[in-house]
């Protein structure tokens, strides 16, 4: 460590003009003399030397004292003399002639109030002179005897210095430390204790260092003088710096420009502060230095500049400024492109842009950014990898990412390059690829915290390249390597899903069943519920099937799932005979996507069954998703029969008729034909179009010809009846009611027809034929509420004839 105030040199010259000072201080009167061989006598000679060195003259000083010198017997005052002579010749660059006369006063004058201060003077001529072990044996002679205080302190200063000159500086510190302690108030111990502090700091210990910093600390809290304090505070803060005590380091900058803003060495620490602040985190303190120093750039070499700008663009990269920061990597790079800064700074210049989202120009100057350091080479290419990814420029973004995995698979980066370069493949459904770079991560780095997640990618890509047994492997090891990582519940789940796939339902059971029992957190726990009751459902288990159902449509699974569910509890619930609740689960999907798994026959059963319990909305609704999905033309025939049958129902006429006449309108011979010509013809015989009904009747027996459709043979023919009646053609209508009656055997349909046979062959006249068909009618159906009506009208008294009476 250099110290500014004082260096070596600068020391003793302040000692020296110290003696020299007190040696002028201690003249008096010169004795009187003249030399032989000189007309001035030596008095006057005195005062001519005296006159002249007071004057600074010391070249025409000098001659006169050597003259003075040279008288034998000597002249006195004679220490003065000397003491004057070796002051000129020092002066005047003539060491040794100086440490000669110095020497000589000593010798000869041993008693000389100025004896001590030529030992001392003496003592810093041989330290200048290179002999540092003579000249402290000459300063630490002054220590043992009664030297004035000032002169014993500068002996004890300098007597450190030439021990530290000398390699012995156990000996210096304790020179440097006594004068601390005994004088502190001389001028030299302030600088005795940088000194000491210096030497202190060069143990690199903990306890020096600390050390050193209170001494800094002390003289900077107490300063004999602002220089003094300057020193102070730069030695300490430039050792704090050194020390990695960065905190302290900034700190004691601030103090120091704050204190002594004028002091040169504010203006040298300005850079070590920038760095300071810069590296604690203070980046703002660390932009003002820059902007401070930049702001008088023309006195800076471009190598400054350069590093200024470093210092500013970091400052602005840390802040956010990122475009600001940008702005200074340009002028760094403007300034002095061969800095050595220059590579640091084309790196970070890229991540300030790659921050601030301007990918583009990311990919652009990376490319021109040939020869990166060969440690920042993974991160430009992480970089470009990235801002590829971000602009959604797949193939760049893998030929990156494959580039950092291949040639820097040491990097710490390496692990996540290859994760990202199979994730991309993926999306690109690159499946067997991607797999194969996912397991490359497993196996080169089976420690790193992404491999489990590299093996559970893997079977997913595996599983939709169609290699199950491979995913299925993949994911083993997933469970059997980390069965605690978070992956685990998605592994479970998707092997169980896999393995649904290839028929292993005992395994997938085993798989779900698992799942379900440790993991009761899962996020997709009521999916695996729903695909275990699959499995259950599957082997007819149904009541456990039922059981995992309604656990699942209990939680919050997808829409999706939640209909899959519902429509196999609806399954699961007609299997076991609960036919309304099955209908209620099949009535809501009707308008979902899963309508899709719906069978035609289901839809059939849920028109029919809806309608049969008089939920004629819901039978409508069943019976119009049958119109849209029905796979031919019987099952249209049926469904356009179904939903007139609904319509119908709900006395919605029109809309039934509509949907009857679809019916019909398909080309088709169902049961449902026949009975959309039966209930169209009733239809139009209730509106009046009783010709038009007929027709239709006679197309509903005719389609009805076959036995298993007698049913509806009967009530066509019913119906025709009731048409010939109403257009007044009773023989007719005869004929058709006992079609019915000697065709048919049915308990509701017959006994009307009987009745009303029976009734119009009475109307006609034909009373015979009238009781005949009266007659079976109470033979066959005795309790049918018409043959009651027969019975009642049987037993009345006969109304007798007008005009005749008892």
């Amino acid at each position: 460590m250099t110290l500014a105030l004082p260096s070596p040199a600068a020391a003793r010259r302040r000692g020296r003009l110290a003696v020299a000072v007190l040696a002028c201080g201690c003249a008096a009167a010169f004795a009187a003399a003249r030399a032989a061989d000189d007309a001035i006598a030596p008095g006057d000679r005195k005062q001519l030397a005296d006159g002249l060195f007071s004057r600074g003259l010391y070249a025409l000083a000098l001659p006169e004292y050597q003259a003075l010198a040279g008288i034998r017997p000597p002249v006195p005052p004679l220490d003065e003399i000397l003491f004057r002579l070796g002051e000129c010749q020092r002066r005047l660059e003539q060491p040794a002639e100086a440490e000669s006369s110095y020497r000589r006063l000593a010798a000869e004058c041993p008693a000389s109030p100025l004896r001590d201060r030529a030992v001392l003077m003496r003592g810093l001529i041989v330290l200048e002179m290179g002999r540092p072990a003579i000249a402290a044996e000459l300063l630490e002679s002054l220590l043992s005897t009664n030297a004035a205080p000032d002169v014993a302190g500068a002996a004890r200063y300098h007597a450190g210095q030439a021990r530290e000159q000398a390699g012995d500086l156990a000996r210096a510190q304790e020179h440097y430390q006594a004068l601390r302690v005994q004088a502190p108030a001389h001028e030299l111990a302030v600088y005795a204790g940088l000194r000491l502090a210096a030497l202190r700091a060069r143990e690199q210990t903990p306890a020096a260092t600390a050390a050193a910093l209170a001494i800094y600390q002390q003289i900077a809290d107490q300063p004999p003088d602002a220089r003094a304090g300057a020193e102070a505070l730069f030695q300490a803060a430039t050792l704090a710096d050194q020390s990695g005590d960065g905190e302290t380091a900034a700190r004691l900058y601030r103090r120091l420009a704050e204190r002594y803003p004028l002091d040169s060495r504010t203006a040298e620490a300005a850079r070590p502060a920038a760095w300071a602040h810069l590296r604690t985190g203070r980046t703002a303190d660390a932009l003002a230095y820059a902007t401070r120093a930049l702001a008088e750039a023309s006195t800076l070499t471009p190598a400054e500049r350069a590093e200024w700008h470093y210092l500013q663009a970091n400052s602005q990269r840390l802040l956010e400024q990122r475009d600001e920061a940008v702005a200074s990597y340009d002028a760094l790079l403007l300034v002095d492109p061969r800095s050595s800064f220059a590579p640091a700074a084309r790196f970070e210049r890229l991540v300030a842009l790659f921050k601030s989202g301007a990918y583009e120009r990311v990919l652009k100057d990376a490319d021109a950014f040939t020869d990166p350091p060969p440690n920042q080479r993974p991160d430009l290419l992480w970089m470009q990898a990235n801002a590829a990814e971000a602009l959604k420029d797949a193939a760049r973004a893998v030929q990156f990412y494959r580039m950092l995995a291949e040639q820097a698979p040491q990097s710490p980066l390496a692990a996540d390059a290859t994760y990202r370069l199979a994730y991309q493949l993926q999306q690109q459904q690159a499946w067997a690829e991607a797999s194969r770079r996912y397991l490359e991560l497993a196996d080169r780095w089976p420690t790193n915290a992404l491999a489990p997640r590299a093996l559970f990618a893997s079977g997913l890509c595996l599983a939709q390249a169609g290699q199950p047994d491979g995913a299925l492997r993949d994911w083993r090891r997933l469970l059997t390597t980390f069965p605690t990582h978070e992956t685990v519940p998605d592994a479970l789940f998707q092997k169980g899903l896999e393995e649904i796939r290839l028929g292993q339902d005992r395994e997938a059971g085993t798989t779900l069943d698992g799942l379900l029992r440790e993991h009761d957190g899962y996020a997709r726990l009521d999916e695996a519920r729903f695909w275990r009751a699959h499995l259950a459902y599957a082997a007819r288990e149904f009541a456990l099937a039922e059981q995992f159902l309604r656990a699942a449509l209990a939680g919050h699974p997808p829409v999706a799932v939640r209909r899959e569910a519902e429509f196999l509890l609806g399954l699961v619930l007609q299997a076991t005979g609960r036919d309304a609740e099955a209908a209620a689960c099949f009535q809501p999907l009707l308008h979902a996507p899963i309508i899709e798994k719906f069978t035609i026959d289901r839809l059939s059963w849920l028109a029919e069954f809806q309608y049969a319990r008089q939920a004629l909305a819901e039978s409508e609704a069943a019976a119009r998703a049958m119109q849209a999905h029905a796979p031919s033309d019987d099952w249209r025939q049926a469904a356009a029969a179904l939903l007139g049958r609904a319509l119908q129902g709900a006395g919605k006429r029109d809309e039934a008729i509509t949907a009857y006449q679809q019916a019909l309108a398909t080309p088709a011979r169902t049961r449902y034909g026949a009975e959309a010509a039966l209930r169209l013809g009733e239809l139009l015989l209730e509106t009046g179009r009783a010709a038009e009904a007929e027709g239709r009747l006679r197309d509903a027996a005719e389609r009805a010809a076959v036995p298993e459709l007698q049913d509806i043979r009967a009530l066509a023919y019913a119906a025709l009846g009731q048409a010939a009646e109403r257009r007044g053609d009773r023989e007719t209508a005869i004929r058709y009611h006992m079609s019915v009656a000697l065709l048919f055997d049915d308990a509701d349909r017959v006994p009307a027809a009987l009745d009303r046979a029976a009734t119009l062959l009475a109307e006609l006249g034909r009373g015979e034929e009238s009781r005949a068909a009266a007659d079976e009618l109470l033979t066959r159906y005795p309790d049918a509420p018409q043959a009651a009506r027969w019975r009642a009208d049987a037993a009345a008294p006969a109304t007798p004839p007008a005009g005749e009476g008892p």
